[in-house]
Order: structure tokens, then sequence, then C-alpha cells
């Protein structure tokens, strides 16, 4: 009994630091939100407006010039070029820092509309499924998984040489599941997350760590050269229960 009193200062004080930090991080990573809107709005509003108003004067200076002077219309045609690709990496970066369908649709069009503008373009099959009653969530979890996905995904087109790539998303009368899946290289989990390893890889913290702030959990199975699963269970408050599922395939 004396040592369950000599331990007990200690083990509430550390239970305190535990949730102080998971009280942090929350904050920390509901402010990174916050400015990550607070950016794409003023992209958007200021520098995508002022880069169109530039590629409509530069039509009409195109228009303008005709055959008058021998290189100006090229030059325009150039500059025009320029600004329209400018435009195309600003809206890109707009949709990556704050997806509007994510605000304004929900959580499966955002995931949809991610998934086929990321994976297609490099030729990766993609199977998206969805289970149960889908319906509207809290921002918090919508945000976690659509953040969850981001970054599997970006894994995947960057280090799994993968072929095909799966998607599920469960809706449960209590949590909502997030399953992704890859056929690419996978790698040596224990190695990669080794404390000692100095390039431990930061976003399957990050993911984790989102996870766990919601009072979820992640886990992540890989081997080298068996592809990589990442599972997501987040607790959640809804009626609807699971209900069959719906999706498409390559």
């Amino acid at each position: 009994m004396a040592v369950f009193w000599a331990l007990f200062p200690l083990t509430s004080l550390f239970f305190l630091y535990a949730t102080l930090v998971r009280l942090l991080l929350n904050k920390i990573i509901t402010a990174q939100e916050s400015e990550r809107q607070r950016i794409a709005r003023e992209l958007h509003d200021e520098t995508s407006q002022s880069l169109s108003a530039l590629l409509v004067g530069l039509k009409t200076a195109a228009t303008m010039a005709g055959q008058k002077e021998e290189g100006v219309e090229n030059i325009l045609e150039e500059l025009k070029e320029g600004v329209n690709q400018a435009l195309k990496e600003l809206h890109r970066i707009i949709y990556d820092l704050r997806p509007s369908l994510l605000d304004d649709l929900g959580l499966i069009p955002a995931l949809r509309w991610y998934l086929e503008t990321k994976l297609k373009p490099t030729g990766i099959c993609l199977n998206f499924n969805i289970g149960g009653n889908p319906g509207r969530l809290p921002a918090e979890i919508e945000i976690a998984i659509f953040r969850i996905t981001q970054e599997a995904v970006t894994n995947i087109i960057k280090y799994a040489s993968a072929r095909q790539v799966a998607v599920e998303l469960h809706f449960f009368q209590d949590e909502i599941k997030l399953q992704v899946k890859d056929d690419g290289c996978g790698f040596d989990m224990e190695a990669v997350m080794n404390p000692r390893n100095a390039r431990r890889p930061l976003g399957i913290l990050g993911m984790k760590e989102r996870a766990r702030l919601l009072g979820g959990d992640l886990e992540v199975r890989t081997a080298a050269g068996q592809g990589t699963e990442i599972n997501v269970t987040l607790p959640v408050s809804k009626e609807e229960g699971y209900n069959g599922h719906q999706g498409f395939d390559c």
C-alpha cells in the first residue's frame, strides 16, 4: 500500500502531462487547419483573381497587336501560357490546402475527387468503396479522414511503385473505419519506425497522432515486397448502422 501511494503522485503527473500534450497537439492541428483555410481563401480571392485579370489583359493585348509588330504576338502567347500554367498550379495548391468540396459537399465527394485526380494520371488502378449509411460527420472527423487518406496516397505515389490501390470507408453506428491498401513494394516497419532512425517518416507519425487525438486508432501493416495496408478507426456518434456498400472499380 505504501508503494502504491508513493507511486500515485508520479502516475498522476504522467497522466496530466500526457493529457496536456494531447490537448496541445489538438490545438496545433486545429490551428493548422484554420490557417490552411485562411491561406486558401486569400489565394483564391486575391492572387487567383489578379492572375485571371492579367490573363484577360494579355488576351486583349494580343488581339490589338495583330500583325503590326513582328514577334509581339509570340511574346504575348508565351506570357499567356505562363499565366495559364500559374493559375493551374495555384488552383492545385488551393485545393491541397483546403479542398472546397470537403466543406461544401462532405467527405465522400472530396475523397472521390482527390483519389481520381491524384491516382488516375499515374496509371494506378483505383477501387473506392463506401459501406454503411454515409452522411455528414463532424468537421474534425472529416478533416482527419481526408488528411490521413491524402498522406497515405502521397506516400503510395512517391514510394510504393504500386499498380492498384483500394480505399474503403465504412460507416458504423458508433464508429467510422478507413482502409487504404496498395500492392506496392512495402517496407520494413520496425526498421523504419525505430527511434534511432533519424529519417523516421513524419507522415506516419502525423497520421497516428490525428487518429489518437480523436480517440481513435491507426494501424499500419506492411512488409518488404508485400504492399501496405493502413487501417483507421475513429469513434463517431451516428444512429445509422452498416448497410452494405457501393463503389466503383477500374
